[in-house]
């Protein structure tokens, strides 16, 4: 038997370009966003850091860090007859929206 050659048709022998998909983003992404993506993430989860306040008594220590977080930390006042040095340890934990935003620890 012979074979026979019949004309193809033009449109089969083209390649296909498949259908390609886009997608409109809503905000930045990339490395240049990712300062944006920790800072949202820090205040989202709340975070914990340590403040070391130290100074004479009546200096304001305290009234610093009240306007430091624009609360009334409530601590105990000293008096300037004390004979030596030495730490007090404070724990507050700030919250905002019911949701814990800042834990200061004060030595």
């Amino acid at each position: 038997m012979k074979d026979v050659l019949r004309p193809v048709d033009p449109s089969v022998l083209k390649p296909q370009t498949p259908s390609i998909r886009t997608f409109e983003l809503k905000e930045e992404c990339g490395i240049n966003n990712l300062p944006n993506q920790i800072m949202a993430k820090a205040i989202s989860d709340g975070f914990v850091f340590n403040i070391l306040c130290v100074g004479e008594t009546a200096c304001g220590k305290s009234s610093l860090l009240d306007s430091l977080f624009n609360t009334r930390l409530d601590s105990t006042p000293s008096t300037h007859d004390i004979p030596r040095v030495f730490l007090r340890k404070n724990t507050y934990d700030l919250f905002e929206r019911k949701k814990i935003l800042f834990v200061v620890r004060m030595m």
